[in-house]
């Protein structure tokens, strides 16, 4: 005879994919649907204040009431490391479910997820400002070579392009003195969290059918975020915190858009470079998370018709 006591396990949904494949409604009428105590974003670019067009931020209105978390976090100067994430969203998840609350998580951003919620995370080594100022003028291609050579697992992951990550990764192998895949730990919930109290992790992943129509969804969402003000934004981050702000640097699209107001690109020379990188992107966050074979895969395409659908059969797949 079941304990009727026994309280039933806290329910947490993580819904994933690449760029534009309606991660954000749907996590939206998800969260309704199962009356979650709030959505976490697992987003890199949405941690930054200001950065709200072209990272394609829910608006107050598009967040329907509910709680958001991970979301405007800190100003565009200051660069949020995976390790800063999780101090910041553990405390969440690890009350919602000591409460027994189910949790939404969705986003692109792999380091994220793999910390909180798979079997390792990275070491936690504060930043060291100093060491990355030292190695911010070095071109991206080098550094990578030289995590190559020190770390061969951990380049294998990172695009040469990713200066960012590098720079953490040989941040951490300065500081441990070891590989940064020798150093990775359980995961933190499965640290924190008591066995009755960590939550059944239901993993959704959004894919598009068919790849053309994919890129046209991306090609248009570029279109419409220039005519909601994106060059506008840009321009006033670069009023606010210039030119060498790090997330300019960085976000897709941002650099690019102060070349134009540099006077350095055409604004359509700009739009081309940046639907490249918005594919480019997109084939690294799908080639991430095939690597979880927890997710199951459903469609995104016509997701505003398909969304009760997907709802009911991502209930049942949790029941």
């Amino acid at each position: 005879m079941p304990d009727i006591l026994t309280p039933k396990p806290p329910q947490l949904y993580v819904i994933v994919g690449s760029t534009a494949t309606g991660k954000t409604a749907l996590s939206i009428a998800l969260a309704k649907q199962c009356n979650a105590s709030f959505i976490l974003s697992a987003d890199s670019q949405l941690v930054y204040q200001g950065v709200d067009i072209g990272t394609a931020k829910p608006t107050i209105e598009e967040q329907a009431g509910i709680p958001h978390f991970g979301i405007d976090i800190v100003p565009p100067t200051n660069l949020f490391s995976t390790v800063q994430y999780q101090q910041y969203a553990l405390p969440l998840l690890k009350e919602a479910f000591e409460q027994g609350k189910s949790v939404v998580i969705a986003g692109g951003t792999g380091f994220y997820l793999q910390g909180l919620l798979q079997p390792y995370q990275l070491p936690s080594v504060p930043p060291n400002p100093t060491f990355r100022e030292a190695l911010t003028p070095i071109a991206s291609e080098t550094l990578h070579a030289q995590l190559l050579a020190k770390d061969p697992q951990r380049a294998s992951q990172l695009e040469p392009q990713d200066k960012n990550r590098i720079i953490r990764a040989l941040e951490i192998i300065e500081a441990t003195n070891a590989p940064v895949s020798d150093a990775w730990q359980p995961s933190l919930l499965t640290q924190h969290l008591p066995p009755q109290q960590q939550p059944i992790i239901h993993w959704v992943g959004l894919q598009p059918a068919d790849k053309l129509v994919h890129w046209q969804k991306m090609e248009a969402r570029v279109d419409a975020m220039l005519e909601q003000g994106w060059l506008q934004e840009v321009a006033t981050l670069v009023e606010h915190y210039g030119v060498d702000c790090p997330v300019l640097q960085a976000a897709i699209g941002y650099p690019e858009l102060v070349g134009v107001l540099q006077q350095k690109w055409l604004l359509a020379e700009a739009k081309a470079t940046i639907n490249i990188r918005v594919r480019q992107y997109a084939r690294r966050q799908r080639t991430w998370f095939k690597r979880n074979t927890a997710i199951d895969w459903l469609p995104a395409d016509c997701l505003a018709e398909k969304t009760e659908k997907l709802l009911t059969l991502i209930i049942k797949k949790s029941q």
